[in-house]
């Protein structure tokens, strides 16, 4: 009943060290199934919300997090009981809302390049030799009723004129 999880994900620290941001980790909540016996044996096991290090950060503009690539998080016991999930109570009445259609998100995105050799600013693969490069994406069961958007960053470093054209099935987009 002791046990505790410490950890703050994987999200990137903010750039502007004004920022709040944690000063020490902040303990998880868990769902501990099977310490209700005082005993953790082959039976038990912790589930918790674990945060990776790929998400969006809207203030440097990028998926994948510029100083770290694991996620950490720290298990201890002792000094009191452990934050758990709280139970909660399942509706008893009918739904009111079916939902049918979602917003499917999805990104390819991989540091491999700084055309600078300075800075935050990395991109993916280059044109160089290979100047047509092909990302497949799977969405299954999509409504092909409403518009698809589909966002390229893309930069050139060239003595010369430089131009890319973007298709999606075939089809010209930008």
């Amino acid at each position: 009943r002791n046990i505790k999880i410490y950890g703050n994900g994987g999200r990137m620290l903010p750039l502007l060290n004004a920022t709040p941001y944690p000063a020490d980790l902040e303990e998880n909540a868990v769902r501990f199934v099977g310490e209700e016996d005082g005993d953790f044996d082959s039976g038990d096991y912790i589930l918790l919300y674990a945060e990776g290090v790929d998400n969006w950060n809207e203030e440097s503009g990028t998926h994948n997090n510029l100083y770290a690539s694991r996620s950490y998080y720290y298990v201890t016991s002792g000094s009191g009981p452990g934050k758990r999930i709280q139970q909660q109570l399942q509706p008893a009445s009918a739904p009111t809302l079916n939902v049918s259609t979602f917003d499917e998100y999805q990104y390819h995105e991989q540091d491999l390049v700084n055309i600078a050799r300075v800075g935050r600013k990395w991109l993916g693969e280059q044109f160089n030799i290979n100047n047509e490069q092909e990302f497949d994406f799977e969405v299954p069961d999509i409504d092909t009723s409403v518009p698809v958007k589909i966002t390229v960053s893309a930069a050139a470093n060239s003595l010369g004129n430089t131009s890319m054209a973007v298709t999606a099935n075939a089809a010209a987009i930008g």
